[in-house]
């Protein structure tokens, strides 16, 4: 265990690539009101 410091939890995990799902357009800023629980998608 002295020379593999990746494969026990004691090195970074690599994060998978995220992706937008499909038919959903690229949003700069997100803003959620938290009065009426409405979500808007505000794009740039």
């Amino acid at each position: 265990m002295a020379g593999s410091s990746t494969e026990h939890g004691r090195g970074r995990r690599a994060q998978p690539a995220w992706s937008p799902p499909a038919g959903s357009e690229p949003c700069q800023l997100r803003l959620y009101n938290s009065l009426t629980r409405r979500k808007w998608c505000l794009p740039s």
